[in-house]
């Protein structure tokens, strides 16, 4: 298997927004621990952009073509109020998220499927045992990935703190 780069231009069939050598960089400089061939580092850099294209409702902006498959490129992307993120262009901050979600695959499923976590199993008699549901209101909480979430933020509708102010003067 092979990922396909999505460069900004709109690439068919892409996987990912980063190469091999670009996870590589990224983890080992944070020395994080990678699988050692490129063909297990490529199937956990399909889960990161899984992972990553997971928060299409929440980006800025639209798709620069709408019938792109996946979230990026985009148009009308500002970062930290000032930097316009160009229309054919990835920006490095989905690049850093992509390199860092693929590193946490490498460790944990980024998004694992939910249901009621069973705790004690019996077989004679059958006995089954579930968790407690948590104080966020599931049986299993989603697990947390906020170094990429932190990549992230600023790519976010609401930059992150999920209010925006607008000052209007007369």
């Amino acid at each position: 298997m092979a990922l396909i780069i999505e460069d900004g231009s709109g690439v068919p069939g892409a996987n990912s927004y980063v190469t091999v050598e670009e996870i590589k960089t990224y983890n080992n400089a944070r020395g994080t621990s990678l699988p050692s061939t490129d063909e297990d580092i490529e199937k956990l850099a399909v889960q990161a952009f899984d992972y990553v294209e997971s928060f299409r409702s929440q980006y800025q902006g639209t798709k620069t073509n709408p019938q792109y498959p996946q979230c990026w490129p985009r148009t009308g992307v500002v970062i930290d109020g000032y930097y316009e993120v160009p229309s054919n262009a990835i920006p490095q901050e989905l690049k850093d998220a992509s390199c860092q979600a693929t590193g946490d695959a490498a460790e944990q499923d980024l998004m694992p499927t939910q249901g009621p976590a069973v705790v004690k199993e019996k077989v004679d008699v059958l006995e089954v045992q579930y968790a407690e549901p948590t104080q966020t209101g599931g049986m299993n909480p989603e697990p947390a990935f906020p170094k990429v979430d932190s990549k992230l933020e600023p790519l976010f509708n609401t930059g992150g703190s999920g209010y925006r102010v607008q000052v209007i003067r007369g």
